[in-house]
């Protein structure tokens, strides 16, 4: 699924470079990047599949 997302340009540069030096795409990086966190605060809450 497509969505848009506004980051601030200190978050966004370091997380281009981030993406290029793992070579994944942007929407990798974000993507693992969100089903880390919620994996993490949901397992801290009782929920998800960690």
């Amino acid at each position: 699924m497509k969505t848009a997302i506004s980051l601030p340009d200190e978050l966004l540069a370091p997380a281009d470079s981030l993406a290029k030096q793992m070579r994944v795409s942007r929407s990798e990086l974000y993507a693992t990047a969100v089903a880390e966190f919620v994996g993490s605060a949901g397992s801290k809450q009782g929920y998800g599949s960690s």
